[in-house]
């Protein structure tokens, strides 16, 4: 699997994005898939760790799968309005927890340059990469 990593950082005030590739937890034909989040937003599958949730959800045991990384849903509720990063541009969406992310209606598309971050904004649910405060910017190597 090829992984690639944005290399530019968007600065938004106080915040700045830093592009990171995640590793997350997600269903993949109704079984849970560890993978990553790729550049362009889209789910990566690890194959090995998804035919080993096959094999465990057939035998009914957890044991070959030891610790798991975040879904990519923990932390929404019900209804929440959230964006989906599609190739640098951002969709409205509403997370329905019975059946998960459903276009919201006249929702308007944005490129992910037009998102003001800020704690409480919209999340972007599959953002790959993350914001952190200007402060805390990591140290530069020689």
């Amino acid at each position: 699997m090829t992984i690639i990593a944005l290399m530019f950082i968007w600065n938004y005030g106080d915040y700045h994005f830093v592009p990171a590739v995640r590793r997350v937890t997600h269903q993949v034909a109704g079984f849970d898939c560890d993978g990553y989040i790729k550049s362009d937003g889209s789910f990566a599958p690890d194959t090995a760790a998804l035919e080993r949730s096959i094999k465990a959800s057939r035998s009914n045991s957890r044991a070959n799968i030891v610790s798991r990384p975040a879904s990519l849903l923990d932390g929404l509720s019900d209804n929440q309005k959230v964006y989906e990063y599609q190739n640098g541009m951002l969709i409205p969406m509403i997370y329905k927890q019975r059946v998960g992310m459903i276009p919201e209606n006249q929702g308007v598309i944005i490129k992910f340059e037009e998102y003001k971050y800020h704690p409480n904004a919209r999340v972007i649910y599959n953002l790959p990469g993350r914001f952190m405060l200007n402060q805390d910017e990591p140290a530069k190597k020689p």
